[in-house]
């Protein structure tokens, strides 16, 4: 799908250059919003599937992980074309990888919900890597996708994972989507050497803290008439949160290895899957009910050319460390 996807935006970027005699800057507009257009029509029609599969009687587990695979080749589309973008004009390629975080790191993606990414490079930023980075996020954001997105190089992902819990936890569900996949296993081994390996009582501890706090603002008892399906006591950040520990502890990522492992029973297995798929349709049923978080419209973008800044952290508009796992 996605290999047929950038097929077709790039026959949308060549009749844009057929009989066009405009300036340079006018024909990277018009071959911009073709490409866009493709885009989302490809993504419109994608989210009207699920939303039928979904009336249909789909399954909360068939909906999260449809709408994650689905992404995962729309990603990877992007991040080739904003690749070949940064070669276009002549930039060194140098690696780099984009990785799904949080929920979406582990395969659930419900529909209309944020995406968390993250880029990581090697070495020091370089123009490549800035270029490339900032054609994924701007692409993102015209199509009207909430994005959550860090930009980090190795060191950087160390540090945070030592000192932010949201971004650890985050960082521990991490999944390769695209690019430099050594890269992506040096950190995942430098993060599992260096901190899941080290910490896992403070870790018990931090974790257990933040539980508390949730429950206090969400509600600390299954039985409530009108809880948060996501925060509240039984709710889905329960067992991310169990998963989360599971992780440090056993080096599982699944409840199906936490089985194998013989850490949990198959009745056990069985009723978590069973109450988590519950959990999952009725969330997907609110998001369709609700559609797409509003948040103030970010204002059109009238050039092509990016901020000079795309450092994690920093507060320019392309790199914001991640706030919250999904």
């Amino acid at each position: 799908m996605s290999a047929e996807l950038l097929r077709q935006v790039r026959r949308a970027e060549a009749q844009a250059e057929k009989e066009f005699d405009g300036s340079a800057a006018e024909l990277a507009e018009r071959r911009r919003r073709l490409r866009l257009e493709v885009l989302r029509q490809h993504l419109a029609s994608n989210v009207d599937f699920l939303r039928a599969a979904h009336l249909g009687g789909a399954s909360g587990q068939q909906s999260v992980q449809a709408y994650a695979a689905f992404m995962d080749g729309f990603l990877g589309t992007l991040y080739r074309l904003a690749v070949d973008d940064a070669r276009r004009e002549g930039l060194t390629a140098t690696p780099l990888v984009l990785v799904a975080l949080g929920g979406y790191g582990r395969g659930e993606l419900h529909p209309l919900s944020d995406l968390d990414l993250m880029v990581i490079y090697d070495g020091e930023m370089g123009p490549y890597v800035q270029r490339a980075t900032q054609g994924l996020l701007y692409a993102l954001w015209d199509l009207g996708l909430q994005v959550g997105h860090a930009v980090r190089s190795l060191p950087d992902c160390l540090a945070m994972a030592r000192t932010d819990f949201p971004s650890r936890t985050s960082m521990q569900q991490a999944r390769f989507l695209v690019g430099d996949r050594r890269l992506f296993n040096r950190f995942r081994k430098v993060l599992a050497e260096n901190v899941y390996q080290k910490d896992f009582a403070q870790f018990l501890e931090t974790t257990l803290t933040e539980r508390d706090q949730r429950y206090r603002k969400f509600g600390g008892s299954p039985y409530m008439g009108e809880p948060n399906v996501k925060e509240s006591a039984g709710g889905l950040r329960d067992i991310h949160t169990a998963m989360w520990l599971a992780s440090t502890k056993f080096g599982t990522r699944t409840l199906r290895e936490l089985l194998d492992k013989r850490l949990i029973t198959a009745r056990e297995q069985k009723a978590s899957d069973e109450a988590l798929t519950f959990l999952w349709r009725v969330r997907n049923e609110l998001h369709f009910l609700s559609g797409p978080k509003t948040s103030s419209p970010r204002s059109p973008r009238t050039s092509a050319t990016p901020p000079t800044s795309c450092r994690s952290g920093s507060r320019s508009s392309c790199a914001t460390t991640i706030s919250t796992p999904a």
